[in-house]
């Protein structure tokens, strides 16, 4: 489904709702009442006026007491404190969750928003699809055990300081077509997993089409799957 992004009432994603290329949204909504932002196009998007929503305020006056004591309020008790990404839960990006027992992530450009369990890559300019893809991959995994932090048995820590150690190949004009067929299977195992298809297989292809992309030799693939 398409979200609207203007909606005060948005839905959100928690760290255990990713999965690999896909997510679960467990049905919870996030009341947005946002401080005022500016969004990727250089609007000022003025904050939410709760007088203007008189359900939400009547909600809230029944929690007054704890709103005016917030120390992260806004300009007002009902707003939420000022954001500079919060308009970037609006544009496509990469959902990934701060830890995990494999690296997993999804291309979202619903609009999702996220708890504090997730991180989020944005870009106007990059291929996010690919780029996922490459997150999903068992070539990536194997590399990010390398040089990530184990958590025992809750699995990885996805920090930031790792995941930007993670060497990715840029597109260019000697592996445009590779690339353009790694996107277009990424956006088919995306719709196959809203469609609760089985898409193992154009997973599998997806890892195949990366080795070739990195030039991994018959030994260095071998080895990599060796260890799951």
């Amino acid at each position: 489904m398409q979200i609207g992004f203007n909606n005060d009432i948005r839905p959100i994603l928690r760290g255990r709702d990713i999965k690999r290329y896909s997510y679960n949204w467990a049905g919870l909504w996030i009341i947005n009442t946002h401080n005022g932002y500016i969004d990727s196009k250089g609007n000022k998007i003025p904050r939410v006026d709760i007088e203007e929503h008189p359900t939400l305020k009547l909600h809230f006056d029944s929690y007054y007491d704890k709103l005016i004591v917030r120390s992260d309020k806004g300009d007002t008790p009902y707003n939420l404190r000022n954001c500079a990404y919060i308009g970037d839960f609006a544009r496509q990006k990469i959902v990934y969750p701060n830890m995990a027992s494999e690296f997993v992530a999804v291309y979202d450009k619903e609009g999702y928003m996220t708890n504090q369990k997730c991180f989020i890559i944005t870009s106007e300019t990059e291929n996010l699809e690919y780029l996922t893809s490459v997150l999903n991959s068992k070539l990536n995994f194997w590399y990010f055990k390398l040089i990530g932090a184990t958590l025992g048995a809750s699995g990885y820590e996805m920090s930031k300081i790792f995941v930007e150690k993670l060497p990715i190949i840029k597109p260019s004009f000697e592996n445009s077509n590779l690339i353009k067929s790694i996107t277009y299977l990424a956006s088919e195992i995306l719709k196959f997993k809203k469609e609760n298809k089985d898409a193992s297989l154009e997973a599998q292809e997806v890892d195949s089409m990366i080795y070739k992309l990195y030039n991994l030799s018959i030994e260095e693939i071998e080895l990599i799957e060796s260890k799951g």
